[in-house]
């Protein structure tokens, strides 16, 4: 919804092979309960400000999105590398 809303082929274009990437990591990654509902708001916050034309509360909402999944993601790569038993 967000893409078509934006109606930006390259956006759209940009955004979809950067999902195939990171596909795994982003439904790998443990993400608690709280957090899935500060992202499902986060999602609903971003299509708002889009539909608004709120460019500055757009992009602060899309780098704080961001950079909470990219917590989450590096947490899940540090614990996968972590030893299950003390050496």
């Amino acid at each position: 919804a967000i893409l078509l809303a934006a109606r930006n082929d390259t956006l759209t274009t940009s955004c979809q092979a950067l999902s195939l990437r990171m596909q795994r990591a982003r439904y790998l990654a443990n993400m608690t309960e709280g957090r899935w509902y500060a992202a499902v708001q986060e999602h609903e916050n971003i299509l708002k400000f889009l539909i608004d034309k709120d460019g500055k509360r757009l992009a602060r909402t899309l780098l704080d999105h961001m950079e909470s999944k990219r917590v989450s993601v590096v947490q899940w790569l540090e614990a996968q590398n972590e030893p299950s038993e003390p050496v």
